[in-house]
């Protein structure tokens, strides 16, 4: 036991001093405290539920507004890419709601509020990867939102692929450079698609800096599951079809989101490991570092469930009995009161130099304490400017569709150019949602740090009530 104790601490110590080996043991051992495999099995829970009411209402969509075109196959096409072998059997059941009336809207709108089930499991298991506390997280409509955001992001992201189906399509005999080209642009997409979701996905203050890496990576290896995900599939799909018939395409889509699940996770833990410097992590329990201490903390602060409720974190003997993990008082709170000497022997000299130091102990609490306010206030309005901005994307889209839509009516005079309208007013209403929740924002922040001026005037007090004395 000894000999295997000794190999764990050299190993500990080797990869300790490599970053090359350190920052990949730390994403693997947060993955791991984060149960991201139970967060992904949620995930392709709600994600196979949410499919074919999202395939349902995309079909229906597209045939309103391509109708008498091949634009509808081919968006379908790139829809179904995503699933290797599967997409052929998700076709073969897919069927279009009624084409017009009460029933129409109904169906869309019930296949759009089950598919936004998937998207909402995601947005819980990023909150969760970055340690948001519970009393942080979104509530129900700003969460809608958000989800209804990364819907359309992904409509779009089908657009744009349909293009690259198209071209690949044509240059099946086109030079190893083109083939190359195509492949390079699909990359591309990938990434760029995991990087809105790590954006958008969490109420968490990040930046694009901060999840470059991970949606570099997890575009990378999407990709390539794309490329092998044929045979892979395949070939358990075709074993099981002998055993469980039908519900082998079942055991497939199950088994693919699963892994899509299990590579943007794996992918947001790179993000938050590399934001938050979280490593070197302990191979042995025993020896931790100031990167597990931290982790451990920022874990546990996720159980803050009210704004008035703070969790703290102790390490062994840190800062003495009962005392919290910050190493002195918490921000606001005045320090226990100094216990009075035996038979009052303690002098005046002793007393100054013990209040002097909880004073300066209470000057650098209020300082972080003003700091992290300050943070909240600019991280509320900085969300509100993105929504802002959103929302002028999307009125972008509302002048585009009005646009498309009167050229069809004057030109060709046509139902097609009442579709066009229908997106356009469906922009206009997410643009609308938008504002109303940055305007929200807005209104919610505070405008000063009110928090440190209410703990400012209770630290003077105490200090004059030991002066007192």
């Amino acid at each position: 036991m000894e000999a295997v104790q000794g190999v764990v601490r050299r190993a500990d110590d080797v990869q300790r001093r490599k970053p090359f080996l350190a920052y990949p043991l730390a994403v693997l051992k947060k993955f791991g405290e984060d149960r991201a495999g139970q967060l992904a099995a949620l995930i392709a829970y709600y994600g196979f539920f949410s499919l074919f009411p999202l395939l349902l209402a995309f079909v229906t969509l597209s045939g309103i507004v391509f109708q008498g075109t091949d634009t509808q196959e081919r968006l379908v096409d790139a829809a179904l890419a995503q699933f290797p072998v599967i997409g052929d059997q998700l076709r073969a059941n897919l069927q279009s709601l009624p084409d017009k009336g009460v029933g129409l809207a109904l169906g869309v709108g019930g296949a759009l509020w089950a598919g936004l089930a998937g998207i909402k499991a995601a947005q819980n298991a990023m909150d969760h990867v970055w340690d948001v506390p519970m009393k942080r997280q979104p509530s129900f409509p700003i969460a809608l939102v958000r989800a209804v955001l990364m819907l359309v992001t992904l409509g779009v992201f089908v657009v744009f692929a349909t293009f690259l189906g198209g071209v690949a399509a044509g240059t099946e005999n086109a030079p190893v450079v083109v083939r190359i080209g195509g492949i390079a642009g699909m990359v591309i997409l990938n990434i760029l698609i995991f990087l809105v979701a790590y954006r958008v996905l969490t109420v968490e203050d990040v930046s694009w800096r901060d999840v470059f890496v991970g949606a570099v990576v997890a575009g990378i290896v999407w990709t390539v599951l794309q490329a092998l995900g044929g045979y892979f599939i395949g070939h358990r799909l075709e074993s099981a079809k002998e055993t469980y018939g039908f519900f082998a395409v079942v055991i497939g889509l199950l088994t693919w989101i699963y892994l899509g699940a299990q590579v943007t996770l794996f992918g947001a833990e790179m993000n938050v490991v590399r934001a938050r410097q979280l490593w070197p992590r302990a191979l042995d329990p025993a020896r931790m570092t100031e990167a597990d201490e931290r982790a451990l903390r920022d874990h546990a602060r996720v159980e803050e469930r009210r704004e008035e409720e703070t969790v703290a974190v102790q390490f062994g003997d840190e800062g003495g009995a009962g005392a919290p993990s910050t190493g002195g008082p918490s921000p606001g709170a005045a320090p226990p009161a100094t216990p009075p000497s035996t038979n009052g022997a303690r002098g005046t000299g002793p007393l100054l130099r013990s209040i002097a130091a909880d004073i300066s102990t209470l000057v650098s609490k209020q300082i972080e304490l003003a700091k992290q306010e300050i943070g909240e206030m600019v991280g509320t309005r900085a969300k509100a400017v993105g929504v802002f901005g959103a929302a002028a994307v999307l009125g972008l889209f509302v002048i585009g569709f009005l646009g498309m839509a009167g050229a069809e009516a004057l030109d060709l005079v046509l139902p097609r150019w009442a579709a066009m309208l229908i997106m356009a007013g469906v922009f206009a209403l997410l643009a609308a949602v938008a504002i109303v929740a940055a305007r929200g924002w807005l209104r919610s922040g505070a405008s000063k740090p009110e928090l440190t001026q209410e703990s400012l005037k209770e630290d003077v007090r105490w200090a004059k009530q030991q002066l007192k004395r």
